[in-house]
């Protein structure tokens, strides 16, 4: 016996439902071929209804489609299938696409099996489209869009609607026009905290009706609110109720279902937790910096958008500081992505820690930050700030095992009226890039003054090109003397920039622009091969002892190459030069770039024979605990203690220690900046070893230098007349 649907209503709910509906008799016949399947497949109702199943051509996967369907009539068992998991689809398509194979819809397919009114067995076949959410790669696992509606009770269609309701990922719960709840799904109990009984549950209990007219019925007051739209259709509105389970985010739809008599109401629930959450964090990811949890550069242009609008209202002022770490590329180059990458979380830590919970902090990118704060008074305010910052990162730090120094240069602008955005960051990148070439470490306001230093700086980019390019650059050598015997014991070789136009530069006005752009480790080399080849020359002409060495400075880039000690093992091996005749000169901060590369550098140049010289030594912020951890052979004192030991017992204290703790460490000792015979005579009291200075002679080109090397033969030098003084007092 054929199996039928003989209710008018079961078919038009059926017919109206926003997916495919399928039911078949117990011989595969076809009995309701809904109206969403005709839209999809072009195939209508009066060419498939009472033929046979196999007539619906271009099925995919025909052969599991129809076990399935047997599985169902035959042994009462359901199943499901679905096109992102396996090739079973219906010839269904979007409105207005070719019917062509490769357009067809994702669709999930889910059968039951039924029994007709006599108890013949059906299949029950429902059929979603879930392209949508297989594009997306179940990225807001959007729920289904049907919507099956369920009335009251109707004994013939009781195990039909069960099985429709139980398939429904959405909650739904039907009330009759007094507002009293009929029926609900099992989704709709996952939704509600609240208790489900049929006949006890109101409408209002779970959705408050928005309308001002209290006294009307339950139909009066939903055809006044705005649960549903003009036409009286379906509207989804996302809820808030007491009665949903905690943490649940709910959007519903309420559908007016029309009865002869009356009128049913269904409320559909939908849990978009997860959307909800999908969204906040996409929008977290859209304005928040992944990495450091900081404001980024979107936030903060549309911040700073505010905080400008605001000033030119109020007439106030607002504060805005670029931040950049100095020299951060030799971390990620020597220690790898992730200690920068930890570095940079420990910055942005450090910089929240100082400022107001007001302020905002960005990062723009790489290893830039900046701060825009609001309410200000002063300059003052701006640089307290800035030197907050300061302290709170030279402070030393633990990352992975490596301890880590890290400073930062800061350019600060105070906007005034009516300045845009573009105009604010490019002033306060002006006064960071001055911050960098005065030494980093520091702060500098924007003042007009810095255009022309900016427009100076680009010049001077693509003249150090050329120089490069074109052999300018110059070396200039001082010596070194010993204090025991007066002779010359060492020649510290000096950069310098001869322009074409004559004019001579000093590193310091373009030594940390060579690092910038990347020359440093070309003209380094450079550097270090000339000078290898002049002091053999000079050995060879007789002009210095075989036991004079040559100093090299070296800078932080060169030191950490990983091939560096190869480079020079290659150079002294071109140029015939004893490894033990080249010293190489470091600063104290080098030693606090990267610890263990540092070591393993110049323990590397230690292997080779090659002496290694502490530059500069105790103006640095390391300590003299680190030179236990180094392979050091010789201490530098800095010029700025050597010039005030006769004037300045602290730097007289200073100098003294440093000789005595080098001595017991087996170090020689250079007395740098003897300008005068005072210092002179205090160094050779402490038993410096060597001194540099223009007591002695200031830098000089080689043509100047050879000339200073014989002239020296004959000359009284300034140690035998500080020996000859010697008792006198400084």
């Amino acid at each position: 016996m054929n199996c039928k649907v003989t209710s008018p209503y079961t078919y038009s709910l059926i017919d109206e439902m926003e997916s495919g509906v399928l039911i078949l008799d117990a011989q595969l016949n076809v009995l309701v071929w809904n109206t969403w399947l005709v839209e999809k497949s072009g195939i209508k109702q009066t060419d498939i209804l009472r033929q046979p199943f196999r007539d619906i051509d271009g099925i995919q996967g025909l052969m599991r489609l129809e076990m399935s369907i047997k599985q169902a009539v035959d042994h009462n068992l359901s199943s499901k299938l679905s096109t992102a998991l396996n090739p079973t689809v219906f010839p269904l398509f979007s409105f207005g696409i070719e019917h062509r194979d490769e357009n067809r819809i994702k669709q999930a397919i889910s059968i039951q099996p039924l029994k007709s009114e006599l108890g013949d067995p059906c299949c029950f076949i429902s059929i979603r489209d879930v392209t949508d959410s297989v594009n997306r790669e179940k990225i807001l696992k959007s729920q289904s869009d049907e919507l099956l509606l369920i009335t009251d009770k109707l004994k013939g269609e009781e195990i039909v609607n069960r099985a429709i309701m139980d398939n429904i990922a959405d909650g739904v719960m039907s009330f009759d026009s007094q507002g009293w709840l009929v029926q609900f799904n099992p989704a709709a109990e996952l939704v509600l905290a609240a208790e489900l009984n049929v006949g006890k549950l109101h409408f209002s209990d779970i959705f408050p009706i928005k309308c001002q007219h209290q006294h009307l019925s339950f139909s009066e007051q939903i055809e006044l609110s705005d649960l549903l739209d003009e036409r009286g259709q379906a509207k989804w509105h996302e809820i808030e109720s007491t009665k949903l389970k905690a943490g649940l985010s709910v959007e519903s739809s309420f559908v007016r279902l029309a009865l002869p008599h009356s009128h049913l109401y269904s409320l559909v629930l939908r849990d978009i937790t997860e959307r909800k959450e999908t969204e906040l964090t996409l929008n977290r990811l859209a304005h928040y910096d992944s990495l450091t949890g900081l404001a980024n550069r979107l936030l903060l242009m549309d911040r700073l958008s505010q905080a400008l609008h605001r000033a030119n209202r109020n007439h106030d002022e607002v504060g805005f500081m670029l931040f950049d770490l100095d020299r951060f590329k030799l971390v990620n180059d020597n220690l790898g992505h992730g200690v920068g990458d930890l570095l940079l979380q420990e910055v942005a830590k450090r910089m929240k820690s100082v400022v107001r919970e007001e302020d905002t902090i960005a990062r723009l990118g790489g290893d830039e930050f900046c701060l825009l704060t609001e309410n200000i008074v002063t300059d003052a305010d701006l640089e307290h700030i800035a030197q907050k910052v300061l302290d709170e990162l030279n402070k030393g730090m633990v990352l992975d095992g490596h301890e880590l120094c890290i400073s930062a240069s800061i350019g600060i602008v105070k906007a005034s009226r009516g300045q845009s955005i573009a105009q604010l960051i490019k002033q306060a990148d002006m006064a960071m890039y001055c911050a960098k070439e005065r030494g980093r470490n520091q702060f500098e306001f924007y003042s007009d003054e810095l255009n022309f230093c900016y427009a100076k700086q680009s010049g001077l980019e693509q003249e150090l090109h050329n120089a490069y390019k074109n052999q300018e650059f110059e070396l200039y050598f001082q010596p070194q003397i010993s204090l025991e015997t007066g002779a010359m014991l060492a020649v510290e070789v000096l950069l310098r920039w001869h322009k074409a136009s004559g004019e001579v530069l000093p590193p310091s006005d373009f030594l940390s622009l060579l690092e910038d752009m990347g020359l440093i480790i070309p003209v380094g080399n450079w550097i270090l091969e000339k000078s290898c080849i002049y002091r053999e020359l000079w050995r060879k002409q007789g002009l210095i002892s075989d036991e004079c060495t040559i100093c090299v400075n070296l800078s932080a880039r060169q030191i950490i190459e990983p091939d560096f000690a190869a480079t020079v093992k290659f150079i002294l091996a071109q140029t015939k030069m004893p490894p033990e005749l080249l010293e190489l000169e470091i600063t104290e901060s080098i030693l606090l770039e990267d610890q263990d590369t540092v070591s393993e550098a110049l323990s590397e140049l230690q292997a080779l024979g090659v002496l290694v010289a502490i530059d500069d030594f105790g103006t640095g912020c390391s300590s003299f605990s680190y030179l236990k951890s180094f392979p050091v052979n010789i201490l530098k004192i800095d010029r700025s203690f050597v010039y005030d030991v006769c004037s300045d017992q602290g730097s007289a204290a200073i100098v003294s220690s440093i000789i005595s703790l080098a001595h017991n460490l087996g170090m020689q000792v250079v007395g740098e900046g003897v300008e005068d015979d005072y210092a002179l005579r205090y160094l050779i009291d402490k038993s410096c070893d060597r001194v540099q200075g223009f007591l002695f002679s200031k830098p000089l080109n080689y043509l100047a230098f050879m000339e200073y090397v014989v002239d020296q033969e004959n000359k009284v030098t300034p140690i035998n007349r500080a020996k000859v003084q010697l008792n006198s007092q400084c």
